[in-house]
């Protein structure tokens, strides 16, 4: 079973219920009037024994069966399948007072089908068959008196989907709602640069479309007619954008990336693009330095324009590729027959140039130089190439660096460093290497030449003829990298009490000074340890040593990974307490191996007061967040610009950002909501908690993550 709640007045979920291939154990007390449901998550039903035994494992509903109608009832055991015991052999369930015994369910009738709902798209006048549009179905509870209509799900095909739709089956989360029979559909198809959009006012009831048979969705979507667009003279009321690009000391040539952005019914965004030079599926135009570029012939409306360098990077196993970095972006409204120049150009400033010191029997293949500005007392982000102020380039053959003009203010520079050209298709593999260093850009005074040394970040490098003076001091360089307090991700362990699920570790801290730890649990109470690191030793060395707590006196033995972008990201793999296992040689865990798995992350340091001239600053870069937040096409990337703009901590982002916790699209509500809690604001605080107490799942939409994690979706 998986996901149990207790139903009275409202839904309220029951904790830690989930499914790991054991048997969970849960335990509830129900008051006079309460029911507890249990949402069979990991259920296959078969209607004979030989296509049972084809399920293997299921983690998912599954039926197989001819289609036709079907009874179903089950029985479940309570008390009688199981004894769960701690580590000291104490029974915990069942115990005195629980419940044991069998209960069988009542009937529940179950139709299976291998019908499909299927429509057509065609051209209104001709009848042929239209591709390459969106087709949004939006599931929703209808506008009542006392509340507005609520989206509750959707189905999405696009942008560039064929000219047959078709549902094979209701998503789940909609099929399990109590109110699914209230429930409505609004749907539409837009997207085509030659024909209307096509959004119906009227709302299609739900259960015609799923109950009895799918005889009315086929009756409503069989053929779809889209009415083409009036042909006008492409010259007559068109708009014209003139895009300069001056600038002295850069480099000779760039690539800008023009997007007319409109809203569709859906609340999704079209975009269509103008260029002259098509790189994979996006069309950019090349512009040389000191010159200019005309497109013509553009319809009005909002435009978003980029400049982008294109970077020549190393993929492994493909050789040299190109990757772009997003430099700048602008957004511009053009009005029927406007002609509007665009000026690409910065004010003239200071390029950041030096070396980067690398000895020769590293093999260092490949060196990457990030540059981004240093707000909020921290680096900026690193690895996003929609950072404004952001260069993603190769060094040279001897190390050797130079950035476009940079204006003034605060820069970090970090220099990765890659062995055996092992960069992958999205360039951000954890380096080997890491080096940094801090700018400041003057307006009078160009800076002086850097260099930058590398470290070891997944092997702390030790040479054997060091003294002992030398490896003490370089002991002392990698405790030191441990300092400050830690947010612990994950904890996997098998000792009772020890690890728990990552809804709870979450809360727990490292407070790391010198080589004492304070472990700080959810409950408020602190373990104190002391560890040990040899940093000889591959993999990195670390020992453990509680000093109270219910595991005082024992000592776990490990290994650490350093990861991510300056070695924010500690992985450890230990011994558990009192086990007997060998000490681990990789990051991983397997039950009944006597390993604990535990991952952290640097926490940021409190921001320092900023100057006029960088709140100034800040308040234009935050319009540009806010804009690009507006025209985002995914979720994924509102929450990469959300963490921009909580970065900037810029109060006025509240007011800029409350007008999105209203947005039907949750993902959206969340991001905005985050950054008005993070920012003080008990309004963004109430909208995550709400959106925390839905625990329904959501279905996926055919949007391209580009290997990301829908992280909003999952808050």
């Amino acid at each position: 079973m998986d996901r149990g709640a207790i139903h009275d007045n409202e839904d309220i979920p029951i904790q830690n219920t989930w499914y790991t291939g054991s048997t969970p154990a849960i335990r509830a007390r129900l008051k006079p009037q309460q029911v507890i449901t249990f949402d069979a998550g990991n259920l296959g039903l078969a209607v004979t024994q030989e296509r049972a035994d084809a399920f293997e494992h299921v983690t998912n509903r599954r039926f197989v069966a001819p289609s036709g109608n079907y009874t179903l009832q089950a029985t479940e055991r309570f008390g009688t399948s199981f004894t769960l015991k701690d580590g000291d052999g104490n029974v915990l369930a069942p115990v005195d007072g629980d419940f044991r015994g069998n209960l069988t369910t009542g009937a529940a009738t179950i139709d299976i089908s291998n019908e499909i709902v299927e429509g057509e798209i065609v051209d209104a006048v001709t009848g042929k068959p239209v591709e390459g549009t969106t087709v949004y179905f939006v599931i929703v509870k209808p506008k009542t008196a006392t509340s507005d209509e609520l989206p509750v799900g959707n189905l999405f095909w696009g942008p560039k989907s064929p000219s047959k739709i078709y549902f094979t089956i209701m998503p789940e989360d909609i099929a399990q709602r109590p109110i699914r029979d209230e429930l409505e559909i609004r749907w539409g198809i837009g997207n085509h640069p030659d024909y209307e959009d096509y959004a119906p006012t009227e709302r299609i009831p739900l259960k015609e479309f799923f109950h009895e048979g799918p005889r009315t969705a086929r009756e409503v979507l069989s053929q779809i007619k889209l009415i083409p667009k009036k042909k006008v003279d492409a010259k007559a009321g068109t708009s014209s954008l003139n895009i300069k690009y001056d600038m002295p000391g850069a480099e000779a040539e760039t690539r800008v990336h023009v997007e007319r952005i409109a809203r569709l019914p859906s609340t999704d965004w079209r975009r269509e693009e103008y260029g002259n030079e098509e790189y994979g599926t996006v069309r950019f135009s090349r512009l040389k330095n000191g010159q200019s570029l005309t497109l013509e012939n553009l319809p009005a409306g909002r435009f978003q324009v980029s400049r982008y360098r294109l970077v020549d990077m190393v993929r492994e196993g493909e050789g040299k590729a190109l990757q772009h970095a997003r430099l700048d972006m602008q957004i511009i409204e053009l009005t029927s027959g406007e002609t509007r120049t665009v000026d690409l150009s910065r004010p003239a400033g200071h390029s950041i140039s030096g070396s980067v010191k690398v000895p020769a029997e590293w093999q260092v293949n490949t060196l990457v130089v990030h540059v981004c500005n240093d707000r909020v007392g921290g680096s900026g982000t690193l690895n996003h190439p929609d950072v404004r102020q952001f260069d993603l380039l190769n060094a040279d053959a001897t190390g050797k660096f130079k950035t476009e003009p940079l204006l003034p203010g605060r820069y970090k520079l970090v220099v990765e460093g890659y062995a055996n050209h092992a960069l992958n298709v999205s360039g951000i593999i954890a380096p080997s290497w890491e080096g940094t260093a801090e700018v400041t850009i003057s307006e009078s005074q160009e800076p002086s030449p850097i260099e930058v040394s590398l470290h070891e970040l997944n092997r702390e490098r030790w040479l054997e003829d060091q003294t002992a003076a030398e490896r003490d001091s370089r002991r002392a360089q990698v405790i030191e990298r441990f300092q400050g307090t830690w947010a612990m991700d994950i904890c996997d362990s098998e000792v009772a009490g020890f690890g728990d699920s990552q809804d709870i570790v979450k809360n727990w801290r490292w407070a790391v000074n010198g080589n004492e730890i304070k472990w700080t649990r959810s409950n408020g109470e602190i373990w104190k340890l002391t560890f040990t690191v040899d940093p000889t030793k591959s993999p990195n060395e670390i020992d453990l040593t509680f000093l109270d707590g219910p595991h005082k006196g024992e000592k776990c033995l490990g290994m650490y990974e350093r990861r991510g972008v300056g070695g924010k990201l500690l992985w450890f793999c230990l011994t558990d307490p009192g086990s007997q296992a060998p000490r681990p040689t990789k990051v991983s865990h397997s039950y009944k191996e006597g390993r604990t798995m535990i991952g952290l992350s640097l926490m940021a340091d409190a921001p320092f007061e900023k100057k006029a001239e960088q709140a100034d600053a800040d308040r234009s870069e935050l319009a540009v967040l806010v804009e690009s937040f507006a025209t985002a096409r995914y979720t994924w990337e509102q929450h990469d610009i959300v963490r921009e703009i909580i970065e900037l901590g810029d109060t006025e982002a509240i007011s800029q950002m409350e007008k999105f916790l209203n947005s039907e699209n949750r993902g959206t509500r969340c991001n905005a909501g985050l950054v008005l809690a993070r920012l003080g604001d008990k309004r963004g605080l109430d909208c995550i908690i709400q959106e925390l107490q839905d625990t329904k799942a959501r279905p996926t939409t055919e949007e391209v993550n580009e290997g990301k994690n829908n992280g909003p979706n999952q808050l």
